[in-house]
């Protein structure tokens, strides 16, 4: 075997030929490089902004400290390249060497073949594998293998084909196991969110899947938390809403929304709970405003509401005030920090710049740590289909600042300059 075409020895036979004598060889005596025994690719089509895993298994007596993978355009000269990191024995990898190639968004579409790989050990010998070379020098091997993918245009979304749990039941505050398996045979999958929504309410959780979720096995890893307060309760997946690595998104549920396809998976659990159920909203006791202040930007006014929850505690306090004459609204939101002797209190800030007018209270929006929620509204507000509660009393900020009319006008660039003296370069 010449070293100008040695061929890619197959990984077994490497390592066996390396244990038969090792007390013969020193360190100091290795001139030769790594030993390329296999190197794949998963998948022979991908997009601009799509991965692909390339993967080596290789030799050294010495260890090797990089693995280096080249791929060059049939028709150009652009090259891609990827560093190889060894995997984890807790990975459960096929390949000693593995690594994510990721397309820029403005590579050329086409045919991409792997030309040439270089292979260094710790001692700095080098071995360099070609896909065909005329060169006669040391550590230049020629490659076995041809590997070939395509960079094409991704206009199609991703798919979903099944989805299971670890368990199917549940208790509050605690974790599951969410399994997807999902398919995009071009750029590949990059995220996923997944909905699951109660039988009886309209409580959902959610369990968010990224492409590094990805298992040796196929399938995507994912987590769904429980509530601390889950009450007992049967939840079954609603809503999915999955992306490539092109951008191209496909969501499945039941409901009318655009370019929405059925849900068919069958993917559901119960809520199991033992402790006391947390099932009535907070209630509003009594609203009212006991300050005024102001700052450079804003008038500012302090919202006192006395509440109470049950079982779980309030979580946020949400307050809207909205001016009739213009349809504008100022917002605030009070959590359980904001809590004192009784007392949630909070400032709602309203710009110095807001046209003169008078702000009614129109919403306040209670939500516990069990997600139960009520909403207030003026009694004239109240209707079947909305659910709220009526305030029983109003509540009104008139802001005098001198506008007749809101600042509409956004910001005009007018040019801009760089004083070179403040750069350094």
């Amino acid at each position: 075997m010449t070293k100008a075409y040695k061929k890619i020895m197959p990984f077994a036979i490497a390592f066996a030929v390396a244990a038969v004598s090792p007390t013969t060889v020193l360190a100091n005596d290795d001139i030769e490089g790594p030993t390329l025994s296999e190197i794949a690719i998963n998948r022979i089509e991908t997009s601009p902004k799509g991965e692909i895993i390339v993967s080596a298994d290789a030799y050294d007596s010495d260890g090797i400290r990089s693995v280096k993978a080249f791929f060059q355009n049939t028709e150009n000269s652009k090259t891609l390249s990827i560093e190889l990191k060894e995997t984890t024995s807790s990975s459960n990898a096929f390949y000693r060497y593995s690594g994510c190639l990721k397309i820029p968004e403005n590579t050329p579409e086409g045919s991409y073949k792997l030309k040439y790989v270089i292979l260094t050990d710790t001692l700095n010998n080098k071995s360099r594998y070609f896909d065909k070379t005329e060169l006669k020098d040391d550590n230049v091997y020629l490659l076995n293998k041809k590997l070939l993918f395509s960079v094409l245009k991704d206009n199609t979304p991703p798919t979903i084909t099944n989805c299971s749990l670890s368990s199917n039941q549940i208790k509050p505050d605690s974790k599951a196991s969410v399994f997807l398996w999902a398919e995009d045979y071009i750029s590949g999958v990059d995220k996923a969110t997944l909905i699951f929504k109660s039988k009886s309410s309209n409580r959902k959780l959610f369990c968010n899947i990224d492409k590094d979720d990805l298992t040796e096995s196929g399938y995507y890893k994912g987590e769904l938390k429980t509530e601390k307060y889950q009450p007992n309760d049967s939840f079954s997946l609603y809503k999915a809403i999955i992306y490539d690595n092109a951008g191209n998104k496909q969501i499945y549920c039941n409901s009318n929304e655009k370019d929405a396809l059925p849900m068919t998976l069958n993917c559901s659990f119960d809520a199991i709970s033992e402790q006391a159920q947390d099932t009535a909203a907070p209630i509003l006791k009594d609203i009212y405003i006991s300050d005024k202040d102001e700052d450079e930007k804003d008038f500012k006014y302090l919202i006192n509401i006395k509440a109470e929850d049950d079982v779980s505690g309030i979580e946020h306090i949400s307050v809207r005030f909205k001016n009739k004459a213009n349809g504008r609204t100022a917002s605030a939101v009070l959590s359980a920090d904001d809590y004192l002797n009784g007392i949630y209190s909070g400032w709602l800030n309203i710009s110095k710049y807001e046209p003169d007018g008078i702000f009614e209270l129109e919403n306040v929006g209670l939500t516990d740590n069990a997600q139960n929620y009520q909403a207030y509204c003026p009694k004239q507000d109240v209707t079947e289909e909305n659910h709220k509660l009526a305030l029983e009393q109003s509540l009104k900020i008139t802001v005098n600042s001198g506008f007749s009319t809101a600042d509409k006008t956004a910001p005009v660039l007018k040019g801009i300059k760089i004083k070179s003296d403040n750069i350094n370069i």
